[in-house]
Formats: structure tokens, sequence, C-alpha cells
């Protein structure tokens, strides 16, 4: 019976030994809140180091307690690293009044290399919440309404950034194309006037010498001698009748005529002239001898049939001549 008695007695120290190798300890900053305070609960847990803990694990809410918010689980070591200290801190509230309990808080543990499973918790803390004291000798109030701050830029730029880029994007778009309109350089076209010191059949009768003294068929330069003596034609129909005729096909030359009184004569010498100066540049005809000396002719008759003695000194710029569809 003793025998027994001492075995028990020995087992019962032993599991007192295993349950002091952790302490786990839960506080309170107070015991009593009022309604929607917040409060802090401390948990603890010492345990020497070749212990292997699991940190209770709190549950989302208890019985009329919500649980704000849980921090991190701090390790505060001894500096002989005998024994760990850990340390948690629960942020709670109440919105109900009455007298609360809280549960104690389980931690399970190995002890070395043993593989059985040990626990220790914390002890049961109470916690009073009371409600607000009311003065039902004063009338009641209606609640008041939100309050209303006013944006900050940071907000106002986070919120409205978008069409506010965009609202900067469009003014400078249209300041851009205001300025261009404003400033750019207005191009005017100046219609230069062709001045003429001399008549127009005093310059032709002397390009006509200039050519015939150059010789230029004579030393077998044919074509550029057609087209000598027809730039000098066309240069005097430009200052005689005002028709761009430098830049004219022979036939839009011609066709101008039309419109315009002129000697039957003069006209068949011009036809003949700028014909013929047209097959030797373009289609390489040959004429003879004697059709040289004649479209030279033809060209003096043509400005003397044509010429105008009292021209004016200054002529306007030649006018867009009409052209044949």
């Amino acid at each position: 019976m003793r025998c027994h008695l001492l075995i028990a007695f020995s087992f019962f120290i032993c599991t007192q030994s295993f349950g002091q190798d952790v302490k786990a300890t839960a506080r309170l900053d107070v015991n009593t809140i009022s309604i929607g305070d917040q409060i802090k609960l401390h948990l603890t847990a010492q345990f020497p180091s070749n212990i292997t803990l699991n940190w209770a694990v709190p549950p989302d809410s208890l019985e009329g307690i919500d649980i704000v918010e849980a921090s991190n689980i701090d390790t505060v070591n001894k500096k002989d690293n005998s024994n760990i200290n850990l340390t948690q801190t629960l942020t709670i509230t109440s919105f109900d009044a009455g007298f609360y309990k809280i549960p104690p808080f389980v931690f399970h543990y190995k002890r070395g290399h043993d593989t059985l499973e040990y626990t220790a918790q914390t002890d049961t803390v109470f916690l009073r919440v009371n409600t607000i004291n009311v003065d039902t000798s004063k009338a009641f109030k209606d609640i008041k309404t939100p309050f209303e701050t006013p944006y900050t830029v940071a907000e106002t730029w986070n919120q409205y950034k978008l069409y506010i880029i965009i609202g900067v994007a469009v003014i400078l778009i249209i300041l851009g194309v205001w300025y261009y309109l404003t400033h750019r350089k207005k191009v005017v076209k100046v219609v230069e006037e062709k001045i003429i010191t001399r008549p127009a059949h005093e310059i032709a009768f002397e390009d006509l010498k200039k050519v015939e003294a150059e010789k230029l068929w004579q030393q077998g330069f044919i074509k550029q001698y057609y087209s000598a003596v027809s730039d000098v034609i066309r240069a005097y129909i430009e200052n005689r009748y005002h028709i761009i005729a430098m830049e004219l096909t022979t036939d839009e030359i011609l066709y101008q005529f039309k419109t315009r009184p002129i000697n039957p004569l003069a006209k068949e010498k011009l036809t003949h002239l700028l014909q013929l100066s047209d097959l030797v540049k373009f289609a390489k005809v040959q004429p003879l001898p004697n059709e040289h000396d004649l479209c030279l002719t033809d060209a003096y008759d043509f400005v003397n049939i044509t010429m105008v003695k009292d021209e004016p000194i200054i002529n306007p710029q030649p006018e867009t001549p009409e052209t044949n569809a």
C-alpha cells in the first residue's frame, strides 16, 4: 500500500515539474471599460530553450468581446540563452455592457526529444463593460450628421488627376494653335511688274541682229540657231501682247491670237517660224540653207508688221492665257 502511494506521489511530482516548464500569463491593462473603449490584453510565455512551443492561437472573437488587432510575437532571450520569453499584445473591445470572462489561452509544447505533448495555459481574466451614463433630466437631442471635411490637395489630385491632365493638355493645344495663328508670318504674294525701258520692237531687232551676227547655223549649230530666233520672238510677244509666251507651246501661242487683232500675214509668218523651229528642236529636221535665212526674215517681218511705235515704258505682268481644251 505504501509503495503504491509512493509511485502515485512520484508521478504527481513529475507532472507538476513538466507543467512548470512553461509559464503562461494573460494580463489586462484595466479590468473595467466603457462600451466601445479599447484595451490591451498581454500574453506572455516563459520557458527554457530546450522547449518547443506552439503559440496559443487566439480566436477571431470571444463571447461578447471583439479582438480588434493582434501584434506580432516578440522574442526576448536572456543573456545565457537559458530561458525564452515570448510576448504578444491583443487589442480588444466590447459593445455590450456586462461582466465577461476571458477563458484561458492554451499553449502546446514538447520537452527536448520527448514525443509527448504537454500543455500550459493562462489564468481566466475578467472584464467589466459599463454603459455610458445618460442624464435623463435633459431633453433628447437629434443625432448629429457626419462632419464634412474639406478635400486636401493630395485627395483632389488622386481623384481627378486624369481629368486635370486632359484639361491642361487641351488648354495647351488651344494656346499653341492661337499663338501660331496670331504670330505666323503672312505670305504676301508680290506681283512684280515687268519694267521695259525701251519699246518691244527695238529690243527684238537688237536681239535678232545679235543672232544673225553669231552665224550659228553657218557653224553647224542648227538647233541652237532656231532656238535663239524663236526665243527672241517669244520675248517680243510677251512685251508686245503681254502673253507669257516663253512658258507656252506653239499651239497655245497661236490660240491666243484667235481673240486678238493681228495682221494675217504676220500670223502666217509667226506660224511658219514657230512650227519650223519646233521641227528642228524636237523632230531633228534639217532645213535647207535658204530656210535658215527665211526663218530670220520671217522674224524681222513679224516684228515690223506688229510693232507699235508709241509703246508705254512700263507694261503690266503678262496675263495668264486661255488654253484651248
